[in-house]
């Protein structure tokens, strides 16, 4: 259901900020980068305004086909990586 506008990935990477627990903060030694790690595969990916949205297609048992988008807030992104295969 990708539009010819959306580019399609094999597989995307997204690397984001963790907010920090009353547990990370009581620590006596300091706190390393907290940073989640989502995958996803065959998935879409664009970035709008302040957002970058994953867009996976699922097919479900009577054969339609839908998408899911998984928005995220670029000030939560550390990083992403997409891979073509």
């Amino acid at each position: 259901m990708f539009d010819n506008k959306v580019p399609k990935y094999s597989k995307v990477e997204i690397k984001t900020k963790r907010p920090l627990t009353f547990e990370d903060v009581g620590r006596k030694s300091s706190v390393p980068n907290l940073i989640d790690v989502h995958a996803f595969d065959d998935a879409g990916l664009v970035i709008t305004g302040n957002y970058l949205i994953v867009i996976i297609d699922e097919k479900n048992a009577e054969s339609t086909l839908s998408s899911t988008g998984k928005i995220f807030r670029l000030e939560d992104i550390v990083s992403y990586k997409t891979h073509n295969q």
